[in-house]
Parts: C-alpha cells; sequence; structure tokens
C-alpha cells in the first residue's frame, strides 16, 4: 500500500517536471522566433 502511494507521487512529480520542462522548451522556442522576427532577419 505504501509502496503503491509512493509510486503514484513519484509518477505524479515526474509529470510536473515534464510539463514545466516542455513550457519552459516552448517558451524558449517563441522568445527565438521573435528574436529571429525582430533581429536577425537577413
Amino acid at each position: 500500500m505504501a509502496d503503491c502511494m509512493h509510486e503514484h507521487l513519484s509518477t505524479t512529480s515526474n509529470r510536473m517536471v515534464f510539463l514545466v520542462r516542455e513550457r519552459t522548451e516552448t517558451m524558449k522556442i517563441t522568445t527565438n522566433a521573435i528574436n529571429g522576427y525582430g533581429g536577425r532577419k537577413n
């Protein structure tokens, strides 16, 4: 029972980390796109 609960918590935190990481990547890509349009456009 305790093992099962721990497993669930671990999975949930992993999912949170994944979502945050994914959001960070998206933000980075968006920022790069904006900078690309605004700046080095040759």
